[in-house]
């Protein structure tokens, strides 16, 4: 169904929480944008679970208020259909089927019990499906719990530490669930301690740090550049042949989690590198300047 743009996803507005003499978050404020992959950033222990907890109900804040599509989460009407979210473990019971888990959340949400094959297929789990919980890996956990959030259909998603414990491929899959799922006019917001496993995948970046924000704006904006020709990462159709072919032109490559990461050559070189070869680009961006050191360089000014 079509996603609305005419009001923000996500919008935190003065958000505070106290335990007791301890301020986990203090006073913070961001929007989020529609249609947008947003990484939500800070090191562990920042605010970041605490804020989107609040987000979606699940803690009371001291202060403020967080709004989804204008509406705080409890007076959504429909709430699985606005937003889905993958925090911890799905609480499926070890000795249950991955799907009798699905089809009991379906009759307690009043969704239509189709929507349970429908996706299972969308997370690759149908053959699974029937396998105890007690049983997935720590990637099949994964991909169960972003089919719970998915069930309702729903136009933001929110994602806490998603590529936590997963393998390489794992961490792959992943992001190109989550780069499907944005193509199709859906926000999402990933909360992530890791920058570099995830920042091909983002266009717009939070951070936050001791639980007040630290930086907000695309990618380039925080990481202080809107161009330049330095380390690029491209995802590729054929991505052996990608780095075959840009080692025997004498560049600097590397496979890195899937990708092509270049050392040297810029965006337009690669991508006629790529058009030379008949291959083609999924995604390519530059990383000249590295997300991961904005991250840390901004974090420990603020530490000061």
């Amino acid at each position: 169904m079509p996603k609305r743009t005419d009001t923000t996803p996500i919008a935190v507005d003065g958000l505070t929480k106290k335990y007791g003499s301890v301020t986990a978050v203090d006073q913070l404020s961001f929007t989020v944008r529609p249609g947008r992959i947003t990484g939500f950033l800070g090191p562990n222990g920042a605010g970041k679970t605490t804020t989107l907890r609040m987000t979606l109900g699940l803690v009371t804040p001291s202060a403020g208020r967080a709004t989804i599509h204008g509406h705080i989460y409890r007076q959504l009407a429909n709430p699985t259909s606005v937003v889905g979210a993958v925090l911890d473990d799905v609480g499926a019971h070890d000795s249950r089927s991955g799907r009798h888990h699905l089809r009991q959340l379906c009759a307690a949400a009043r969704i239509p019990a189709s929507r349970v094959d429908d996706v299972l297929a969308e997370v690759d789990l149908t053959q699974a499906a029937d396998r105890d919980y007690g049983t997935y890996s720590r990637g099949m956990r994964q991909r169960l719990s972003l089919a719970q959030a998915l069930l309702g259909d729903p136009e933001v998603l929110i994602m806490d530490e998603p590529t936590n414990g997963l393998d390489p491929s794992g961490i792959r899959w992943i992001l190109d669930a989550l780069r499907e799922f944005a193509d199709q006019g859906r926000t999402v917001l990933i909360s992530t301690h890791v920058i570099a496993e995830i920042q091909s995948l983002l266009e717009d970046v939070i951070i936050i740090n001791r639980g007040t924000l630290v930086a907000q704006g695309t990618v380039a904006q925080v990481c202080g550049s809107e161009s330049g020709t330095g380390q690029v990462s491209a995802h590729a159709s054929d991505p052996a042949g990608l780095l075959a072919a840009a080692r025997a032109k004498g560049l600097s490559a590397t496979m890195s989690g899937g990708a092509v990461l270049f050392s040297d050559g810029g965006i337009e070189q690669v991508s006629a590198l790529a058009a030379q070869e008949r291959i083609t680009l999924r995604e390519v961006s530059s990383l000249q300047h590295s997300l991961e050191a904005a991250f840390l360089n901004l974090t420990r000014q603020e530490g000061k």
